[in-house]
């Protein structure tokens, strides 16, 4: 459990759920993959590792990384 309590934990408000929205109608991701996509850029971060999302593809800042390519 003290190993998990250091993670960063974020959760998102309105503004992301609106964000998710406009990514999910952008790039036509899944609305879920999109919320992950703007967690992740509101948390600042430039790669996101997934090996559902199109490896190589960006969504705004955030580039997709498939781990296991």
């Amino acid at each position: 459990m003290a190993d998990y309590a250091k993670w960063t934990t974020y959760a998102p408000g309105s503004a992301d759920v609106l964000g998710a929205i406009d990514l999910h109608e952008r790039f036509g991701i899944s609305f879920w993959d999109a919320m992950i996509v703007q967690s992740a850029a509101a948390l600042g971060c430039e790669v996101l590792y997934s090996e559902d999302l199109n490896a190589g593809h960006r969504y705004g800042e955030v580039l997709v990384v498939d781990p296991f390519a």
